[in-house]
């Protein structure tokens, strides 16, 4: 079965941390592929810039990455989106793959909050990204980079050039 994993989030905006942990998981090889799936509406009611904005964005810094493809599949589904429901679909959808849930050591910490968990422990397996010293992946969050953006700081390093030029045109942030 071909390995795929899937790198879900809110994406607002995409940055340098989640192109390296895309690096990460393929020059390791922990999958085949992965696929980044924006989330359509946040189970934990954050706010954030428009759907297809972040997918938008998503595109532009994404998806141009080897063995990488951006999906739309929570937009399909539409409503809330929890991992356990996507996965579900996805599974359904493609029998000839093995998914992997792609995530941060920080959301591992904080699985226990998901919807249906224990379920979605058994339906997948779990690929855990360090974070902190040592790690392969740079220690910045969308959170920071919107509030840098906000207050006027550069966010150049830390952005590819086309979201940023998007941000900017749509004054996101």
């Amino acid at each position: 079965m071909k390995q795929v994993g899937i790198l879900g989030g809110s994406f607002n905006p995409p940055h340098q941390g989640h192109s390296a942990i895309l690096r990460y998981v393929l020059e390791q090889g922990l999958v085949e592929e992965v696929w980044v799936l924006p989330v359509f509406k946040h189970p934990f009611e954050k706010v954030l810039a428009p759907f297809e904005s972040r997918l938008e964005m998503c595109t532009l810094a994404l998806g141009s990455m080897e063995r990488v493809k951006i999906c739309d599949i929570e937009k399909q589904l539409g409503g809330v989106s929890y991992t356990q429901r996507t996965l579900s679909e996805l599974q359904k959808l493609n029998s000839d793959i093995s998914f992997s849930i792609i995530v941060g050591d920080d959301a591992y910490q904080e699985r226990h909050l998901w919807k249906e968990i224990q379920m979605l422990e058994k339906m997948a397996r779990w690929i855990r990204i360090p974070r902190g010293p040592g790690s392969p992946i740079p220690d910045i969050s969308a959170r920071q980079i919107r509030e840098y953006l906000a207050t006027g700081k550069s966010v150049s390093h830390w952005l590819d050039p086309r979201v940023l030029q998007y941000i900017q045109q749509h004054k996101f942030f």
